[in-house]
Formats: C-alpha cells, sequence, structure tokens
C-alpha cells in the first residue's frame, strides 16, 4: 500500500516542479518506506512506498516495464499475483517477487483484459510511454483510494485529494456533495466536496483519449440465484470462500495484527487468521474513558483468552478527541458522522508504535448479510410484496427485532425508511432534521429529482444492501479506513470484500440472511459452534457521542456555532442550530448524529480554505 501522486501534461503548460514538490510531501505519511520520481515532457510522478511484499528496492515504484514500454503506480495489493503469474508470464524472468511487477507484466501480455482477473485492492496508473497513453484502474469495492482533476492543459491524479487541491487554483466548495452528505448520509461514493476534483467510481478502468477518460465497468454486483438451496451446501460454502479469503489476504512479508471489537465479524476473522498464521496474533481494542457500557472491551477480553491472542485496550478520553478533532478532519479529508473514529485513529497509532505495518479489520461482514436494522424492514416487504396485509405490519410490531418499536412515531419512522433508507440511522431512526439547515441551500438541492434512487434488484432486501454498499455505508467506511490507517503508514486489509466471497453470500436467499427475525443467520450457524456462543447480542450504540457533546465537548460545540462563520454559514440556521442543542437536555429522543455533522463541518471548512 502506498501513495502516488501525478500529472499527465495535455498542452503546452507545465506544471511548476517547485509547486509539484510541496504538493507530493503531502502524501508521505503514505510510504514511509521509500520515495521515488519519475519526470519526463509528459508525465509527472512522485510516489511513496510502504512496503510489505519484496522489502527490497527491487519492488521500487514508478516501476517500468522489461520491455522499457510501460509504468506502473500501484497503491495497493494483488492477492492472485501468482494467478496471474502463471496465467500469463510463465516463460518470463522477474527482476523481483512484488505484486506490482507481475501486474505491470501481465498488462503488456494482456492489455486491459487482465483487470477482470485481479483479485484484490487497488488504484492503478499505468502509461504507455511510447504511444503517450494513460489507463487507470479500480478495485471492484473502491477499497483503494484515486482521485483526479481534468483540465484542458492537466490530468492530476492522486491517491488523496490534499495533493490536487495544492496543484489547483480553483477548489470552491461542492454544494451537491455536502447535501448529499447532510441529507442522505453519502459520502465519497460519487463526487467530493470539491468543484472540480472527481472520485475514480469503483470497478471501472478508463483511458484517457483526445484529453477525456473514457470510463469502462467491468465489474459490479449482480442479482443471481444458487441453483443448490441445501443449508448444508451453503455453510460449507461460507466456510470455503472465507477461509480462501482470508489466506489470500495473509500474503505479505510483515506480521498481521487485528482490530478486534468483540462483535461477529472480527471475533471469527480472529479466530480463521489464528488457525492461518505461525506468530501469534496481535489485537487491538479500543474503548472509551468513563463511558459505562460504551465499550466493548470485555467482550474482547473474553475472545482474546479463548483464542490465546495478545490483546491491548486501547482507552480513548474527550482530551485527546478535542486535541485531535481538526486533526482527523484534515486527515480523512472530509466531515464525519462519529465519535469512534478517534478509536479507530487512536488503534492505529498504537498499533504503528508497535512496528505493525498490516491490520486487519472486518469492514463488510453487515453490507453483506444485511446485518443493519432497517434491512430488517425489507425482507418483510419482500415476503409480503405479492400478497401484502396485516402480517406486514406484525411482524414488524411483535417481532424480536424490532423491539424497539413501541408506538405510532416509531412505526411511522420505520415504515419511512423503505422510500428513503439514505435518511435513517441504521436502526431505522430519521437523523434529517431541515430546520438546522439555512433556508437557501434547501430550497436548492431538496427537490424531487435529489431523492430519487435508481433501482438495480429485484429483490428489496438485496437493493437496501446495494444502496449500503454503493453509497451510504460502504464508501464512508472506506474512506475512513483509508485514510486514518495511511496516516500512521500501516495497510488495512478486508478479507470480507474479497469480491468471489462478498458475491457469494450477497446473494444467498433472503430466509437464510434472516431466520426467526435473526439477522446474519446463516453465517452466525455456520460458526456456531465456534467462538460466537461467547457472544452476547450486538450492541447498537458503542461510544457516548451525546453524553460528551452535552459535557465533555460542550464549550467546543458552543464556540464553534457562536463564531461569525457559523452565524453566516451557508448551510446552517445559527438559531435552530443553537435550539436544536439546547433541547438535547431536555430530550431522551433528540439524536447527536446532526451535532457531529456540524460542528465536523466547520472544521473542515476552516481547514481547507486555508490549503
Amino acid at each position: 500500500m502506498c501513495g502516488f501522486l501525478g500529472v499527465v501534461n495535455l498542452g503546452k503548460k507545465k506544471i511548476n516542479q517547485k509547486d509539484f514538490d510541496l504538493a507530493s510531501k503531502l502524501i508521505q505519511h503514505r510510504g514511509p518506506d521509500d520515495k521515488h520520481f519519475y519526470i519526463d515532457e509528459n508525465i509527472n510522478i512522485s510516489f511513496y512506498r510502504l512496503s510489505l511484499r519484496d522489502l527490497s528496492n527491487a519492488g521500487r515504484q514508478p516501476m517500468i516495464s522489461m520491455n522499457k514500454s510501460f509504468l506502473i503506480c500501484f497503491n495497493g495489493e494483488i492477492y492472485n499475483s501468482e494467478f496471474l503469474k502463471a496465467k500469463y508470464l510463465k516463460n518470463i524472468n522477474l527482476k523481483s517477487t512484488s505484486d506490482t511487477e507481475i501486474l505491470l507484466e501481465s498488462y503488456v501480455v494482456a492489455g486491459n483484459r487482465v483487470f477482470n482477473d485481479l483479485e484484490g485492492m487497488y488504484s492503478v496508473f499505468i502509461y504507455d510511454l511510447r504511444r503517450r497513453k494513460a489507463t487507470f484502474v479500480r478495485d471492484r469495492f473502491g477499497i483503494k483510494p484515486l482521485y483526479y482533476l481534468l483540465t484542458k492543459d492537466f490530468l492530476i491524479f492522486s491517491s488523496e485529494i490534499k495533493p490536487i487541491i495544492k496543484l489547483n487554483k480553483d477548489n470552491a466548495f461542492n454544494d451537491l456533495a455536502f447535501a448529499d452528505f447532510f441529507f442522505k448520509g453519502h459520502l465519497d461514493h460519487d463526487k467530493t466536496f470539491f468543484k472540480n476534483i472527481e472520485i475514480f467510481p469503483a470497478g471501472n478502468y478508463a483511458s484517457l483519449n483526445n484529453k477525456e477518460l473514457n470510463f469502462n465497468q467491468y465489474w459490479d454486483l449482480k442479482e443471481t440465484q444458487s441453483r443448490n438451496n441445501s443449508l448444508q451446501f451453503f455453510e460449507e460454502k461460507i466456510e470455503q470462500l472465507f477461509d480462501r479469503a482470508v489466506k489470500n489476504h495473509l500474503i505479505s512479508d510483515r506480521n498481521a495484527s487485528l482490530f478486534l471489537s468483540g462483535g461477529t465479524d472480527s471475533s471469527i476473522l480472529a479466530q480463521e487468521i489464528s488457525k492461518q498464521i505461525n506468530y501469534k496474533l496481535h489485537t487491538y481494542t479500543y474503548s472509551f474513558s468513563n463511558s459505562g457500557n460504551f465499550n466493548e472491551e470485555k467482550d474482547a477480553e473474553i475472545i482474546s483468552k479463548k483464542l490465546n491472542i495478545l490483546n491491548k485496550s486501547v482507552i480513548v478520553d474527550h482530551k485527546y478527541v478535542l486535541n485531535n478533532f481538526d486533526r482527523l478532519v484534515g486527515l480523512v479529508e472530509s466531515p464525519i458522522t462519529s465519535l469512534r473514529l478517534f478509536g479507530h485513529l487512536k488503534n492505529y497509532e498504537t498499533a504503528a508504535n508497535d512496528n505493525f505495518k498490516l491490520v486487519f479489520e472486518g469492514h463488510g461482514g453487515d453490507e453483506m448479510f444485511a446485518g443493519y436494522d432497517y434491512n430488517y424492514l425489507f425482507f418483510v416487504l419482500d415476503k409480503y410484496k405479492k400478497k401484502p396485509n396485516h402480517n406486514t405490519i406484525k411482524d414488524l410490531i411483535f417481532s424480536n427485532y424490532y423491539k424497539k418499536v413501541q408506538n405510532q412515531t416509531d412505526l411511522i419512522n420505520l415504515l419511512m425508511t423503505s422510500t428513503f433508507q439514505d435518511g435513517s440511522t441504521t436502526d431505522g431512526v430519521p437523523f434529517v432534521n431541515i430546520d438546522l439547515f439555512n433556508k437557501d441551500f434547501l430550497n436548492k438541492y431538496l427537490k424531487e429529482k435529489f431523492y430519487k434512487t435508481k433501482k438495480k434488484m429485484k429483490n428489496l432486501l438485496k437493493q437496501s444492501q446495494y444502496q449500503d454498499i454503493k453509497n451510504i455505508k460502504l464508501p464512508r467506511i472506506l474512506k475512513y479506513t483509508d485514510r486514518l490507517s495511511m496516516s500512521c503508514g500501516i495497510e488495512t486489509r478486508v478479507p470480507y470484500l474479497d469480491h468471489k466471497f462478498f458475491e457469494f453470500c450477497f446473494n444467498i436467499p433472503n430466509n437464510l440472511k434472516f431466520n426467526k427475525s435473526q439477522s446474519r443467520w446463516i453465517f452466525k450457524k455456520t460458526f456456531k459452534n465456534k467462538i460466537l456462543k461467547l457472544q452476547k447480542s450486538k450492541k447498537t450504540i458503542v461510544d457516548p457521542q451525546k453524553s460528551w457533546f452535552l459535557n465533555e465537548m460542550r464549550d467546543k460545540f458552543l464556540s464553534e456555532i457562536n463564531s461569525i462563520d457559523f452565524k453566516n454559514s451557508d448551510y446552517f440556521d445559527f438559531k435552530n442550530v443553537k435550539k436544536y442543542y439546547l433541547k438535547i437536555f431536555d430530550s431522551k429522543n433528540q439524536s447527536s448524529f446532526n451535532l457531529m455533522q456540524i460542528l465536523s463541518t466547520q472544521s473542515f471548512i476552516k481547514k481547507f480554505k486555508k490549503l
């Protein structure tokens, strides 16, 4: 895993080399092990390397092919590089054991066809030095980032946004991205917070022709149906594919560590990794100080003792949050949604201090198996969509899954999720409060077209999952994970996003995802005799965010909303925000979700106006 910044010259104007060098330094944290540059009359590349496979200089990038015709910059990992080597490079003697060289030389042989064969996480730039043709490709889920800015003079591309901002003079904020974030919870799905800076779409490759990028989608999730519907088949296949995914993700010349939350995904991952490695697994669990039940430290301790692994408890207090708030917003290059990110950041800092450069996380499990509370609503709607009747409501009110549906308001909120999942928290509670926002901003963006969602799946549960995977949950999680880990010089691997494993589990029948209102039923049953029997039911809330906003973070929040900048905000209504904040003291039902949106947005705007 690494970071790069590049410029392809499209006109007579050239990028100032001093400016380019200064911009490059903004991503040097992504590659603490090596740095290297390539400059000619057509392209300018800087590369910072974090070495995990072939730690020698033979894996240095930018790398030029053996025939001297192609150059590659590659951020990520190709887990099936040996397969590529056997398929495309049988009679070729390589100079290294790096997956970078295997990918490059395979491309020399097969061209764009090789992209369909890739298994891993990657953002790649390949340049044909003779024909002056640029090609880009990004992994299927968008695990590894890639941003670009296209003008008449340049194509600037980078692993992060800050270097592009530094090189570009026109960096106006993108109000539509703010609207997506405030009202849909979308972040990094298909646009950035800057008007001219674009996200390269996941599952696509593109060629630069006539000063335009021509995109080709080589992968997307598809709705399929298995011919074999036996329970034994699904259990065996899940175990087989999961075992394979973890094995592939463990390919490295460095030891792995794991963030252990005590939940289903990280616990099963800890068990599987421990089976496959020949060293003692180190894990990290964060918790919040003085937060009562808002931590998973005890659960993680039980799991670690059972598996005989070394678990370190990482404590986050309010001083750490206050001291690092603006810094964290700068690292992730966007507003944030949760206090939990500070736990993740401190986990990464602790792992880095222990000299780990490779961390596993359990992201993707809930998206794969429909593990969010509101997913159950779509399961019920699928169940009765041919013949809707009173059982639809009955299943929602009286199921064990929705014990929180206690009154008419709760039921209405839940049913609203069926038409606008984007505006709800995972337990089906709407988080949008339009009174908090500037009226001109609302009038400009809150129109019917803004809320339209393109349906990709006939199955409503799969469509709900697809929304989380493509627009809501996964892009946000992956963006935060990349920035926080790379800020500490650490590579994060996410084996639940092995695309073959994910495709299979995504298409498991609904009745195996939910059984007697238990979520993720087939996955838990597959591992029922193992680590899961130690666990309690999953917690929905794992942080003291609301409490800290009202106490420990009160002065910071009030100082921000009482500032001149906030009173003149293009996005927020100062008076109503203040009323809402004061009202939270008297209401158990008011959420702090909006408060984090507001505070982090103000921090983001101030920080990136100056860059």
